[in-house]
């Protein structure tokens, strides 16, 4: 499988944030909740209608408060709420297990833009 982190604290230790993934084991995606290096799962969804092999995706993750939505290829796919971490000092990450190659191009962390 591979994801995305955000909101990351203690980066290089155990890290603290969140993680948007797609679980090649689980054949799903998932939102989970770091804490010093344990994971916890928030938020699962079997991927039935998705093959992740071999193929391009489009992955964007929105992070608004304490919402989370990931889209593929420009559909929601799943959707997560938690108020642990409201900001990270470390940022965002990549991250793969198992057998798994991803290559990760073109990547870029937009601002909010405060509505007035």
């Amino acid at each position: 499988g591979y994801g995305v982190l955000f909101r990351l604290q203690n980066v290089s230790t155990e890290p603290t944030g969140y993680a948007f993934q797609y679980d090649k084991g689980a054949r799903g995606f998932v939102f989970r909740k770091w804490t010093n290096g344990s994971e916890k799962t928030l938020r699962y969804k079997r991927a039935f209608d998705h093959d992740f092999y071999n193929e391009e995706h489009d992955v964007e993750i929105h992070v608004n408060g304490d919402t989370f939505d990931a889209y593929i290829d420009g559909e929601l796919v799943l959707s997560a709420s938690d108020s642990s971490y409201p900001t990270g000092s470390g940022g965002v990450g990549f991250r793969t297990w198992g057998n798994t190659r991803a290559c990760f191009h073109g990547f870029s962390v937009d601002p909010l833009i405060a509505d007035e």
